[in-house]
């Protein structure tokens, strides 16, 4: 039950993000309403049900250290390496 309620809520943040990258027109206040304010709320949601899938879905604290080991050898070291490489090659050619 709980798990339906965030898919369909996760499905509401997906549209909300897709309607904060539609551009609007300007002078239009309720797009700008909408799009600016009440569809960033849809960052928060995914912060929040991003835990709550990552949490369900390891067993307990050991298969959850597990899970974070391998996150950060795939996604954060990689980050560093690109990021550094990219500081390296700005700053040398500008």
């Amino acid at each position: 039950m709980i798990g339906a309620f965030f898919r369909w809520m996760g499905f509401g943040a997906v549209c909300l993000v897709v309607t904060i990258h539609l551009p609007y027109g300007e002078g239009s206040v309720l797009e700008g309403v909408l799009k600016q304010g009440v569809a960033r709320a849809a960052v928060p949601w995914f912060f929040f049900a991003s835990g709550f899938w990552l949490v369900g879905r390891a067993g307990g604290t050991k298969e959850l250290k597990t899970m974070w080991r391998s996150r950060v050898k795939t996604l954060l070291v990689p980050f560093f390496v690109v990021n550094a490489l990219w500081f390296v090659w700005a700053w040398a050619f500008n």
